[in-house]
């Protein structure tokens, strides 16, 4: 059983205007601090600490502590309660987040704020028990470890005049979904959270399955239109070499791999992760997020599945070119190495929290989808959970982040931004409507992949996204303004 966990010819295909490539932004328009363009820059630097914390926040039988890392940077900290932007880490080593995260940078500029990157338990240096076993893995003991971080952060003898500072929590797509929560469970320790592309309800049926590989569809048609066919078409193609010794050994030839193919599912789970990846992080400018990319790395891609009368080796050749846009754009690498995991996630971590608590379905029908058909089965993909997580023991709770958190239900919470782009395959899972809560900020946002808007400025950013951060800004110093009048007796940030 292949199992797909994404951090994630087309019949009646739609092609949104949304998809379409904006023009150029204007030749000026105002941006907080033009000195970060993109990924922040070298001169920008953060220092590196470990916070001892309970393992157990919910127990009683273990008493004893792990080293949780985090990020701080006090360039720009004005102290005498000055605010402090607070990012919650999620799957991943938080270094690559604190490097990709620009915006927190330029508005602590303008507000002479503390810079915090918090690292999620079991990722990164964050291990517990060398991560022999995954049994104080959850959001909430995540939630509950930033929360007693930032209680003692904020005390006088950690870091002094900052005992009364408005905090803000930020996080893109799961560490979106992390800071909407922390605002819903510690609204007395935070006055608000940027929750960028966060799917928040990507659970049960409340979003439908198809819609990640509908939306990465869209988008690679938005390209060309004969880029997804082409795409949908090799899969066939791929399977059927796979069937012989000798269309292996083509495979291998074709794709040039590193050591030879034992299975066309090895080959096509790489492209499927290229595929999806590319479309996430979609951004106008070159980046290394995950992969270092080319500027609409969608389009870099399609243009070499720009016609479809390409024979079967033709069209395998172009695909192995498109792919390895995702892999090996700069050309550094001498053969492909299919091996290697996902860039940027420790799998396995967070398998396990897709296995218990992270359930989000995931389908793909072939009208509107470019990828294989598959149909969602709940029951076996908990099967599959319990099998490969056998040695360390795994509960199925699909229903347990709904009821905890509300998913859409949030008529009582105040102070989120719910941001989504819309060439994100992730924003059918985010939240669309406030209910009628003006206290909570529904920002779609044109010609943006995922989370784009918590990156820095940059000059190829289109204006939608430029216009669209600005007004981010703004809500969030509206929220600090606010506390300051209504906490700390005074009018100014």
């Amino acid at each position: 059983m292949n199992v797909s966990i994404w951090a994630l010819g087309v019949i009646g295909l739609t092609v949104a205007a949304s998809g379409l490539r904006p023009p150029p932004p204007p030749l000026t328009f105002p941006k907080q601090n033009s000195r970060l363009v993109g990924e922040i820059p070298q001169n920008v630097k953060y220092n590196t600490y470990f916070y001892q914390t309970r393992i157990d926040k919910f127990g009683y039988s273990r008493q004893d502590k792990f080293s949780m890392r985090y990020l701080v940077n006090d360039d720009f900290w004005q102290s005498d309660n000055s605010p402090i932007l607070f990012y919650a880490g999620n799957e991943g080593d938080i270094t690559g987040f604190a490097n990709n995260t620009g915006v927190m940078y330029e508005m602590a500029l303008d507000l002479g704020a503390l810079v915090v990157f918090a690292e999620h338990r079991y990722y990164g240096q964050s291990q517990i028990d060398a991560n022999a076993n995954y049994d104080y893995l959850s959001a909430e003991y995540a939630l509950a470890d930033y929360a007693e971080f930032l209680v003692w952060l904020k005390s006088e003898s950690q870091w002094e005049g900052a005992s009364q500072s408005p905090v803000v929590v930020f996080g893109g797509s799961y560490g979106g979904m992390l800071a909407a929560w922390m605002r819903i469970k510690y609204p007395w320790l935070v006055i608000g959270a940027w929750a960028a592309s966060a799917p928040v309800a990507w659970f049960q049926n409340l979003t439908n399955c198809n819609a990640f590989d509908e939306k990465t569809t869209g988008d690679f048609a938005a390209a060309n239109l004969a880029c997804p066919v082409n795409i949908r078409r090799s899969w066939s193609v791929i399977d059927q070499l796979g069937q012989t010794e000798e269309g292996l050994k083509e495979l291998s030839e074709i794709f040039n791999l590193c050591s030879p193919l034992e299975s066309a599912d090895d080959l096509t789970a790489k492209l499927n992760e290229a595929w999806v990846y590319t479309a996430m992080v979609d951004y106008p400018y070159p980046t290394s997020f995950l992969q270092v990319l080319p500027a609409w790395p969608i389009d870099v891609m399609c243009s070499y599945l720009n016609t479809t009368d390409l024979t079967d080796r033709q069209l395998l050749t172009q695909i192995a070119a498109a792919a390895n846009v995702y892999y090996d754009y700069p050309g550094t690498q001498s053969c492909f190495n299919i091996s290697q995991g996902e860039i940027g996630v420790d799998t396995d971590v967070w398998f396990f929290q897709a296995c218990t608590e992270m359930i989000q379905p995931m389908c793909s029908h072939p009208e509107t989808s470019m990828f294989p058909p598959r149909e969602w089965h709940g029951k076996k993909f908990a099967a599959y959970c319990e099998f490969y997580f056998r040695d360390v023991g795994s509960t199925w709770r699909p229903k347990w982040v709904i009821n905890e958190f509300g998913a859409r239900q949030l008529q009582a919470a105040s102070n989120i931004i719910f941001s989504n782009g819309e060439l994100d395959p992730w924003a059918a899972g985010g939240v669309h409507d406030n209910l009628g809560n003006p206290s909570l900020h529904i920002i779609k946002i044109e010609y943006a992949a995922h989370h784009l808007d918590l990156r820095a400025s940059h000059p190829s950013d289109p204006w939608p996204v430029t216009k669209a951060r600005q007004y981010e800004i703004h809500i969030v110093t509206q929220w600090i303004q606010e506390y300051n009048r209504r906490v700390l007796n005074r009018t100014h940030v």
